[in-house]
């Protein structure tokens, strides 16, 4: 992926460089593992995702109690951010 796609990778990047669409609405941060919590469609980094739905049953960006916790992988979304990756390197 490249040096700059690394520096994601450690947490280490500046997210100017970046689409809003690319960073987790939770931590800010460019995503590594993007994944859709089903019932609502929005994408989060896995990890926080996982974290958040351990401690609560809604949904972290729209607030909507959930009766659905599953998480997909978002795949277009993951090639989308190596892509710009590979451009910024």
């Amino acid at each position: 992926m490249g040096e700059y796609y690394d520096s994601v990778k450690s947490g280490h990047s500046d997210t100017d460089d970046w689409p809003s669409s690319f960073l987790c609405p939770i931590t800010l941060e460019v995503m590594k593992d993007p994944c859709i919590l089903r019932q609502t469609g929005h994408t989060f980094e896995r990890a926080e995702l996982e974290q958040h739905l351990l401690r609560h049953q809604r949904c972290p960006l729209s607030n909507i109690e959930l009766s659905d916790t599953t998480i997909v992988p978002n795949h277009a979304l993951r090639q989308a951010i190596q892509d710009h990756a590979a451009l910024l390197a």
